[in-house]
């Protein structure tokens, strides 16, 4: 009994190798009025992709609307509020990634100087910043002086020769003026062309980190599975506990078991339970009643439905009555994971029967509820 109490008191003492973040924190972005929308999508993006906080089977998902307030002359700072979620067949990194990727394409970048920061317990981190591109403005050429002539008296013949010279000038500058605007169309469709080749350049290019990031993540998973682990680690489940057996005997009792988790995906998983409960035999003329503990050795396999799970496992029973045996177990059942924690504590609930292979056929039926830290 000492050993069990100093197993559980050493397991609730792990509360603090918990990887996700437990309560709300917040993405502030700051930038120009007129580029909010650009500023607060892709801040939106950048949380999507980050595992700073959420890690594992949750992700950051914003609750409410963002509150923008005014920090300086044509610029405001924005906030919105996130959590860490479990993830689902609709709301995962990749499906997030995909959609605001394409929100952003439909909104016009314009160049300005912006910040994406995660505020967490009252500190502030910068996650991207942006500079805007510095406006050079081209000297004014200065105008040449024209020198003085000699007024000469006009003749007929300098006339003609004037009209032909002004006509040759009127000629000459329609055609420079007209080969001008040719130039300038070209340089403004090279610089359309130039700016449609720099966007679809930093498409690819984050489309490229993207992959890089993925394919890290999937190395990290592969080769840290130490730390996947400690991200599942803290589970532990309350239960309610109806016991019948083949000589017409029950009765109700309350158990207590630590469930750690391990996800070989979204949907796959193995849980083990090491708990116990209590159990008080029947008083008949030749035996007094007895109540002792039973501890339970199982492992399940899980597979997920969503939010929606159902598993199946086997164990070990160990009867610490006098004279009772232990016994092997199988048992079935399934439970919903909720996407907010209830009552700041219980995040999933679940249903088990279970038979035991003893000499009077017990079987159990266990309501439960769930918290991890």
């Amino acid at each position: 009994m000492k050993k069990l109490w100093i197993i559980l008191l050493s397991t609730f003492s792990l509360c603090s190798l918990a990887q996700n973040y437990k309560g709300s924190f917040y993405l502030e972005v700051e930038g120009t009025r007129s580029q909010l929308g650009y500023i607060k999508t892709s801040g939106e993006l950048t949380m999507a992709r980050s595992t700073r906080l959420c890690r594992g089977m949750k992700m950051p998902k914003p609750k409410g609307e963002w509150s923008c307030k005014s920090s300086a002359p044509r610029v405001s700072a924005c906030r919105l509020e996130y959590s860490c979620h479990f993830l689902n067949k609709n709301f995962n990194r990749v499906t997030e990634s995909r959609r605001l990727r394409t929100k952003l394409k439909s909104i016009p970048h314009l160049k300005a100087n912006y910040t994406i920061a995660l505020i967490q317990n009252d500190q502030k981190k910068i996650l991207k910043k942006v500079d805007g591109s510095k406006v050079v403005a081209a000297a004014a050429s200065t105008p040449r002086v024209a020198k003085a002539k000699k007024v000469r008296k006009p003749t007929p013949q300098r006339v003609r020769a004037k009209a032909q010279r002004s006509k040759r000038v009127v000629k000459k500058e329609t055609i420079n003026k007209s080969k001008q605007e040719d130039l300038e169309e070209v340089a403004f469709l090279k610089e359309d062309e130039s700016k449609k080749l720099l966007s679809q350049s930093e498409e690819s290019l984050e489309e490229v980190v993207e992959q890089s990031e993925d394919s890290s993540k999937k190395e990290s998973r592969a080769k840290q599975v130490t730390s996947k682990r400690e991200n599942e680690f803290l589970d532990f489940s309350l239960s309610y506990i109806s016991i019948s057996d083949d000589q017409d005997n029950s009765l109700t009792t309350f158990g207590l078991a630590w469930t750690p988790h391990y996800f070989f995906s979204n949907s796959i998983g193995l849980r083990g339970e090491v708990g116990f409960h209590s159990y008080k035999t029947p008083e008949t003329e030749l035996l007094a009643s007895e109540s002792f503990l039973i501890y339970d050795l199982g492992l399940y396999a899980s597979y997920n439905f969503t939010n929606i799970y159902i598993e199946a496992g086997f164990g070990l029973q160990m009867w610490n009555g006098e004279g009772a045996e232990n016994a092997n177990f199988m048992a079935f059942g399934g439970g919903y994971r909720f996407d907010e924690t209830k009552l700041y504590l219980i995040d999933r609930i679940s249903f088990a029967m279970s038979s035991l292979s003893n000499d009077i056929g017990t079987k159990e039926l266990k309501f439960s509820i769930g918290s991890s830290f």
